[in-house]
């Protein structure tokens, strides 16, 4: 049996998905009161931290867990899901327990055991050798004694190049050395060119894109249905028609939801009737008690910050103070050294005119003699 636990969600609903891994319930378990988480997200938290609800913190034990409704299995089985092997080329989209089976019995790229050496094949391989071997028991018995079908290595008749067996018919696909004839005008085309030439080969016949939605043109020519698609009213209300169905399906999915979600909460509601009146109380009672604790964590804060306000305003009066204090100092002296260097000029001044009189009084004595 393949194991494959994990399925991407076309579209998830809030209501499904769990409020501790914001994932897609998984083994779904629902608490006494009410609500639902991933067995091991829940189990996970009672484990980190007092036994509480992790929503309304309303305190639980393990006796007060039970497995979730059986609809909301159902719910979760019911959404569109991914092919998991959707990156090995698998287009199919639906429900989840369709896709379930789809990867089990029919997906062509879900990897399973070689039924030969036992090691991971696509399913569409075996398939593709089942059909090689089919009516010719012996062969395939020989085949498998020599060495196993899937993995020896063989040629491309085309190019030659060498590959296990189970890789040939994904490189005939695209190998530039083999041609086939095109069905519509036998033109030979490699098998990389085919699939873009019939899109656009003239002797193709196709329909007019608005034949769904009422227009009564035959089949023809892929150019002839280009030009009549031009002037056919149909056909261009077709993208119209398409967003109008797109918004309808949607709408119908949606509704399926909010039926099916309606009858989950009125099965909850008969499994778990409300919470009686003590129980209400209680919660408003701690709710209360963490309201109080918050208004006091708050008038504390705004005491500490009126605080460091105060202390703040007077660091920076004191540090105000002592800066006028130090600019009257700078002041005074810068007033003594301007009164310093005025007596030095005047000390050097008068040093200066006894000099010059006692010249002045050499030089008549010389002239007298």
């Amino acid at each position: 049996m393949i194991q494959c636990e994990e399925y991407t969600y076309v579209d998830l609903p809030e209501s499904l998905v769990c409020p501790i891994c914001r994932g897609p319930l998984k083994e779904p378990r629902t608490t006494v009161c009410g609500h639902t988480f991933c067995r091991m997200c829940l189990f996970g938290a009672l484990e980190r931290s007092t036994e509480r609800c992790p929503i309304d913190r309303k305190p639980i034990c393990v006796n007060d867990i039970h497995p979730a409704p059986l609809i909301i299995m159902n719910l979760l089985s019911d959404l569109d899901v991914y092919c998991p092997f959707k990156e090995n080329g698998c287009t199919n989209v639906g429900p989840k327990y369709v896709i379930s089976k789809h990867v089990q019995e029919e997906c062509e790229y879900a990897a399973i055991d070689c039924p030969y050496c036992r090691t991971t094949v696509l399913r569409k391989h075996v398939l593709e050798l089942s059909e090689d071997f089919s009516g010719n028991s012996k062969a395939a018995t020989a085949k498998v004694e020599d060495e196993c079908p899937l993995h020896k290595e063989v040629a491309c008749t085309a190019c030659g190049a060498i590959m296990p067996a189970v890789d040939l018919s994904d490189h005939e696909q695209k190998c530039d050395k083999i041609t086939a004839a095109c069905p519509h005008c036998n033109g030979m085309f490699t098998a990389v060119n085919m699939g873009g030439h019939i899109q656009n080969c003239p002797k193709r016949m196709v329909s007019c894109s608005g034949r769904p939605y009422g227009c009564k043109k035959e089949d023809a020519l892929l150019g002839e249905i280009s030009s009549h698609e031009q002037t056919c009213v149909f056909a261009s209300l077709r993208p119209a028609f398409e967003a109008q169905q797109i918004k309808i399906d949607k709408l119908e999915k949606e509704n399926d939801m909010l039926h099916r979600k309606i009858d989950a909460l009125v099965f909850l509601e008969t499994q778990h009737p409300l919470s009686s009146d003590s129980d209400i109380f209680h919660l408003f009672s701690e709710q209360e008690h963490v309201r109080a604790e918050l208004e006091l964590v708050s008038s504390g804060l705004r005491e500490f910050e009126l605080r460091h306000s105060a202390s703040l305003v007077a660091e920076a009066r004191k540090n105000a103070d002592e800066v006028n204090a130090l600019r009257t100092a700078i002041n005074g002296i810068r007033h003594q050294i301007h009164f310093l260097l005025v007596e030095r000029r005047s000390m050097a001044l008068h040093q200066q005119e006894p000099s010059a009189s006692r010249r002045l009084s050499e030089s008549r004595q010389d002239v007298k003699l």
